[in-house]
């Protein structure tokens, strides 16, 4: 049977605790080689390992595995450390899944793991909803990532794919710079993107604040782009199914079946609080109790209904 383990950066808060409890209730439901996948948790904030085991009771019930990022990583560049430490660790299966904190797994995907295994080096994911830069642009899109990658070295008939909520290509054309949020890597992929993943970070950093000095987000997301440019890492593109998040755009882009939906991506905040919903039978009752109007955001509501007695008994007596 293929393996697979998941990777998950967090801060070391209430919210993403509780996160991690529902990764790891969804999993358990999905029979192996998802209810037996390690789960392993990179942790920020500077946090202290046996602080983080206590607020964690119930992680002994999961295959969990709790990592605490490197104190002066998590100094030097505290919006990436957690998530570059998740590279960190070589790999026990034959695939590795990197998500967020915030994506829930609620059908299994076997087809990708098999599609994996088979392929050369290969990392699968979904196309970035929209360009990493503030100007929503397309000539300037194009022209910044052509200056970015220059820089690595990387030339040529790039420009073949466009982000996954501006299908239209209004907001210009990129390599593969794959959302975060679900990244499946097979072994040899990840092999090869880890030794560069902090290096091409740093690189997309600098090459941010040189250009826009008020923000620097999406720096880890484009340093992956960049290792898969520069390692000439084969690519699998994934729809929308497997990084589905509770946007309405979501709906107009590609998004077919919502009961083909393997991972929900509940970034989204205009109907519950993502931080929130999970802490406490008060805010749990709240979230469950009432259908939600978008149609992703209510998959999820009547997913974690079928976790309710585990997470809070008798929730609805």
């Amino acid at each position: 049977m293929t393996t697979v383990e998941f990777r998950i950066p967090i801060s070391a808060t209430t919210g993403m605790f509780s996160m991690v409890r529902l990764a790891a209730m969804s999993l358990a439901r999905l029979g192996p080689p998802f209810s037996s996948a390690r789960i392993i948790v990179s942790v920020g904030d500077g946090a202290d390992y046996e602080t983080v085991l206590r607020q964690v009771p119930w992680s002994h019930d999961y295959p969990l595995e709790w990592r605490i990022a490197d104190h002066e990583s998590v100094r030097v560049n505290p919006l990436i450390a957690s998530g570059n430490d998740r590279y960190e660790e070589s790999p026990r299966a034959d695939v590795v899944v990197m998500c967020d904190a915030d994506t829930c797994v609620v059908n299994r995907f076997d087809n990708l793991l098999a599609a994996l295994v088979s392929a050369p080096p290969s990392v699968a994911g979904l196309q970035a909803h929209f360009q990493p830069w503030p100007k929503p642009i397309a000539a300037i899109n194009d022209a910044l990532w052509n200056s970015l990658l220059a820089r690595i070295g990387v030339v040529g008939e790039w420009k073949d794919l466009g982000y996954s909520l501006a299908s239209d290509g209004s907001r210009g054309r990129c390599p593969a710079y794959f959302n975060y949020g679900f990244v499946a890597f097979n072994r040899l992929a990840f092999q090869r993107i880890a030794p560069l993943a902090a290096k091409y970070s740093e690189i997309a950093r600098e090459f941010l604040i040189s250009e826009y000095p008020e923000g620097i987000g999406f720096q880890a997301q484009i340093g992956l782009s960049l290792a898969i440019a520069a390692s000439g890492t084969n690519v699998i593109q994934l729809g929308h199914a497997y990084n589905c998040a509770n946007d309405d755009l979501v709906l107009a882009n590609g998004l077919g079946d919502l009961d083909e939906v393997k991972v929900i991506h509940y970034l989204r905040t205009q109907e519950f609080d993502r931080n929130r919903f999970l802490c406490d039978r008060q805010s749990f009752q709240s979230f469950t109790a009432v259908p939600l109007k978008n149609p992703i955001s209510e998959k999820l509501r009547r997913h974690v209904v079928g976790l309710a007695n585990a997470f809070y008994p008798n929730v609805g007596g």
